[in-house]
């Protein structure tokens, strides 16, 4: 039984990242707070990054979470890191 804890005890910072890349509306937050700082419009950021305007749209608006691929072209034209947009890491 104490095998079983140990196990659950060792998986839960991985749940911890799991849920924190989850969360849609936090990344949907940090998207649009790290396009207004670079002193972006929605569609300067999709022109810069070679990614459609209504893509851009739905990230901003939580319809849907931007994969790393894609986030690969806007993160060097936002110049914020994967870990912040993710989840909120502003060390990396």
């Amino acid at each position: 039984m104490s095998a079983i804890l140990y196990r659950m005890e060792s998986i839960r910072p991985g749940r911890r990242l799991a849920r924190a890349a989850a969360d849609i509306h936090g990344i949907a937050r940090r998207l649009v707070a790290a396009r207004l700082a670079a002193g972006l419009r929605p569609t300067d950021l999709a022109d810069a990054a070679g990614i459609g305007r209504n893509t851009i749209g739905n990230w901003e608006i939580a319809l849907k979470r931007p994969s790393v691929d894609q986030l690969a072209f806007v993160l060097p034209v936002l110049r914020v890191s994967l870990d912040y947009v993710y989840f909120g890491d502003m060390s990396a």
